[in-house]
């Protein structure tokens, strides 16, 4: 009889010994899948990363689809505040610096807004990289359509967005605006 006692000791053994050998799977997925968590926080986090979400919400406010009302003017025009430095400074290629403080820019925003029955940009791709200076510069390319009255103008088109990290977050110190075909645009009042 206890030579019966020993086979079935022995066979629980010998049974439970590979379960024994695998404890360290669980340990690797546990451990790959903090790493790979890790790597996603960092990446999200970083200030490049930051700056491209920021600069991909500007493109989509700079939108216009319809009429909106006054309200709606208001508040697009708050957000777009929010995101400029005080003496931050607006150029177009070939004109230079057009305007020098965000509450120029702002005002041209608005009067645009009211302008164009609408303003849509496709396609738009940002790219961010850090500079050495601290600074990040934002690249919006994307392809845009302005209706004006009866008449429309489509083109292809670029904005360099410079952020600058300040005490109230990343805010933009200068954007420069490409625009392709600028010649050929309706007269604006």
């Amino acid at each position: 009889m206890p030579m019966n006692d020993q086979h079935i000791f022995r066979n629980r053994r010998e049974k439970h010994s590979g379960a024994l050998r695998r404890p360290w799977v669980p340990g690797v997925a546990l451990l790959t899948l903090a790493l790979v968590t890790g790597l996603w926080l960092y990446s999200h986090f970083q200030p490049e990363a930051r700056v491209r979400r920021a600069s991909t919400k500007l493109a989509v406010l700079v939108q216009k689809q319809e009429e909106e009302s006054d309200m709606a003017l208001a508040l697009a025009a708050n957000r777009l505040s929010q995101q400029l430095e005080p003496q931050a400074k607006l150029s177009v290629e070939g004109y230079g610096i057009a305007l020098a403080e965000r509450t120029e820019i702002v005002q041209l925003f608005a009067q645009l807004r009211r302008t164009f029955a609408r303003i849509e940009l496709s396609g738009s791709r940002v790219a961010a990289r850090q500079q050495p200076n601290g600074e990040i510069l934002a690249q919006v390319v994307a392809k845009y359509r302005l209706v004006y009255h009866s008449e429309e103008k489509a083109g292809n088109g670029q904005a360099d967005l410079w952020w600058r990290k300040t005490d109230q977050g990343w805010r933009i110190r200068h954007v420069e605006i490409y625009l392709e075909n600028t010649e050929s645009w309706p007269a604006l009042p």
